[in-house]
């Protein structure tokens, strides 16, 4: 959905780190396994990769992690780029290699860094006639649909429809996006083409994120899930037909509850995560009245002493019969893994007051989940996740194993 947290100066307006490009992909074998790293962008908003059989149908992709957002490297016609990805948005678009904003001396190096499209680079690219508007939370994206080969490491895909914008930067910032949430075209969704390309055998991603600034840890598998990223079983929770991912929950931090069986929607597009106001107050009241003193940033984010964070209760989220706990500095980003320049003391809260009426669940919650999405079956898989032990890749034909 992109919502992410916007650029200031300096620390007190909170100062954000540049964002980290995105290692190249290297194969090492693996049974059989992909694996792509998704990359971790700075609260705007590594490829490791085993070989690849497709007959395995397994696709694992280790995500370039930049502190708040998690990227990947996808090739277009043989046209890199690095792109956010994202599971709040429906389909990929890039920036025309000839727009505004690749040809304005203020990006045309971050074009030639992070990537653009040019239709006439590619033999197999076709121009499908027709435009596209996404309109996110902060900024908007416009452009023609083209259709094109799509590859993420060695999963290739012959014909895939993205969209490429070629205006200036808007209020949205550079970052172009994957969007891998439910898609009612198929000819526009990435995970459907695997599948009818024979790469996959279904339509189901699970996704496990790194700690910030962790570039080891955040992937995402296509067509299997890895049972080595979490403890427990997976909880199945089917989502609601309103095209994203939105599962029913609770939450309380202590004994004070704050979300009752409410919407929530799981959001890797999203920075932070954003409560609707009655939850938002009282889970901040909680915080406040533990003896921990914020220090408003603007833009609703607050930030705090990381030494107060044990002063807080634990946050429990209750998903169906599966429970998921959350310190409170689990919740939080260090400021000096943002920017060098920030003090290591210091930590921002990464639960914010939302637009009032929506739950939005984003990379700080979902850092502490290993979550699993199956768009066949209009549902979702969460447990807790656990770090540290060795990747166990499942390919996925029937029914998501629950361990």
């Amino acid at each position: 959905m992109r919502f992410s947290i916007t650029a200031a100066a300096t620390f007190v307006a909170y100062a954000l780190a540049a964002p980290i490009a995105a290692p190249e992909a290297e194969s090492s074998p693996a049974d059989g396994v992909l694996a792509i790293s998704l990359a971790h962008d700075a609260p705007l908003e590594a490829s490791k990769i085993p070989n690849f059989a497709a007959g395995d149908n397994v696709i694992s992709i280790e995500m370039i992690n930049e502190v708040m957002s998690y990227y990947v490297n996808i090739e277009l016609g043989g046209q890199k780029n690095k792109v956010h990805i994202d599971t709040g948005s429906q389909f990929l678009w890039v920036w025309n290699s000839q727009s505004q904003t690749c040809q304005s001396d203020q990006y045309k190096d971050q074009c030639a860094t992070d990537g653009s499209y040019d239709p006439r680079k590619s033999s197999t690219s076709k121009d499908l006639g027709s435009t596209f508007h996404l309109q996110y939370g902060k900024g908007h994206a416009d452009g023609e649909y083209y259709s094109d080969t799509a590859a993420v490491g060695a999963a290739k895909v012959n014909k895939l429809k993205f969209g490429v914008s070629p205006d200036y930067v808007n209020d949205g910032g550079f970052g172009t996006v994957f969007g891998i949430g439910p898609n009612p075209d198929n000819d526009s969704s990435f995970t459907k083409q695997l599948v009818n390309d024979g790469v996959t055998k279904r339509q189901v991603y699970g996704m496990s994120f790194g700690e910030p600034g962790d570039q080891s840890t955040s992937e995402i598998t296509f067509g299997s899930i890895n049972t080595g990223r979490f403890e427990g079983n997976l909880e199945k929770l089917p989502i609601k037909n309103d095209g994203h991912f939105t599962v029913k929950g609770s939450g309380k931090i202590g004994d004070t509850q704050f979300i009752s069986n409410g919407d929530i929607i799981l959001d890797s597009g999203t920075s932070i995560t954003f409560l609707e106001s009655q939850s938002y107050n009282s889970f901040i009241d909680v915080v406040r009245k533990s003896g921990i003193q914020l220090y408003p940033q603007g833009r609703g984010l607050n930030a705090f002493l990381c030494s107060d964070a044990s002063k807080a209760p634990d946050t429990t989220f209750t998903f169906g019969n599966k429970e998921i706990k959350i310190s409170l500095r689990e919740f939080s980003i260090q400021a000096s893994v943002i920017s060098s320049q920030n003090s290591a003391s210091v930590c921002l809260l990464g639960v914010a007051l939302g637009d009032g009426s929506m739950n939005l669940f984003g990379d700080t919650f979902l850092r502490s989940v290993y979550s699993v999405y199956d768009l066949e079956r209009s549902e979702v898989h969460i447990a807790q996740a656990k770090r540290g032990q060795s990747n166990n890749y499942k390919v996925v034909t029937g029914d998501v194993p629950s361990n």
